[in-house]
């Protein structure tokens, strides 16, 4: 007790208003979560200063979000603070929270994917970090699979390809609805009550061509598309974890072609040209790609883009 009263007074801590200021960073307590801002980390006492100062978050653990943006030099980002993130994202993790880091430098970032002891979830910006942290705070259904889905692919680009995928202007394709974007795609037959729906990830040639070529690899775009979406998988576990889901995927096809005929799908055999097609574009560095939701129901596609 007497601990704790000498944090509550101490001349390096501030707490005003829901915010914790110190010499080295500065937290903003919300309601389900609280953000560490960190702005000096290289003075041994910055590593001391945030042990004591999450005593004052409170006896019950909430999502912590790093950010990261006002560190540049990988040199003050040193094993103890990377051995404290990781036993911190082990306590959280124990009673179903997350740590989230975002805002990492492209060094940073480098250096913490090349730890062999790092198990961290890495996040491009503060907008992915909070739409994660929404879907732990609801159960997640047909639809919202789709933001999950949008995020991991997100994630995959930035840790995997370090390039950021930017997400464009969501449209409607109104007719050729067999003809796909792109050459190669992996079709995901999602069955999830009343939200069931077929995704497309598509890729023109060029850009699987470019993503094979970054990663050194001979592999050709079938075997690469198969990879590419067991990361994609893999982050979808990740931001999944011990969270009720009633999305049942089912086998993956791999297609190669523009023209969807109903013999494409094992389980599938109708035409796109009788539901509806919602596109969501993207472009990056190695190219643009796109994810096409189809909708048997007008209605499932409403509640979509609303």
């Amino acid at each position: 007790m007497n601990d704790m009263n000498e944090l509550e007074s101490s001349s390096e801590s501030n707490i005003e208003s829901n915010i914790i200021r110190t010499n080295y960073f500065f937290i903003l307590k919300k309601q389900n979560f609280s953000i560490i801002n960190l702005t000096n980390i290289q003075d041994p006492e910055a590593l001391t200063e945030l042990k004591n100062n999450l005593l004052l978050l409170g006896p019950v653990p909430t999502h912590t979000l790093f950010n990261f943006a006002i560190i540049s030099d990988p040199n003050q980002l040193n094993d103890d603070w990377i051995s404290c993130l990781n036993e911190l994202n082990g306590q959280l993790s124990s009673v179903k929270k997350k740590l989230i880091l975002y805002y990492l430098s492209s060094d940073l970032l480098s250096k913490l994917l090349s730890n062999p002891n790092n198990n961290l979830n890495i996040v491009p910006n503060l907008i992915m970090a909070l739409e994660e942290l929404d879907v732990h705070l609801g159960h997640v259904d047909g639809l919202k699979y789709i933001q999950v889905l949008v995020n991991a692919l997100l994630k995959t680009y930035y840790l995997e390809y370090k390039t950021l995928l930017k997400k464009e202007k969501i449209y409607i394709k109104k007719e050729k609805l067999n003809t796909l974007d792109g050459d190669l795609h992996g079709i995901f037959n999602v069955k999830s009550g009343a939200s069931n729906y077929l995704l497309f990830l598509s890729f023109p040639d060029e850009t699987a061509n470019k993503i094979i070529a970054s990663q050194d690899s001979k592999c050709d775009p079938a075997d690469f598309l198969d990879l590419h979406i067991k990361k994609i998988q893999q982050q979808v576990n990740f931001i999944l974890e011990g969270i009720e889901s009633e999305v049942n995927l089912g086998d993956i096809t791999i297609f190669q072609g523009k023209e969807f005929q109903d013999t494409t799908l094992i389980d599938f055999n109708e035409s796109l040209e009788k539901g509806y097609s919602i596109i969501i574009p993207f472009q990056c560095q190695l190219g643009n790609l796109s994810i096409n939701l189809w909708f048997k129901e007008l209605n499932t596609a409403i509640n979509f883009m609303e």
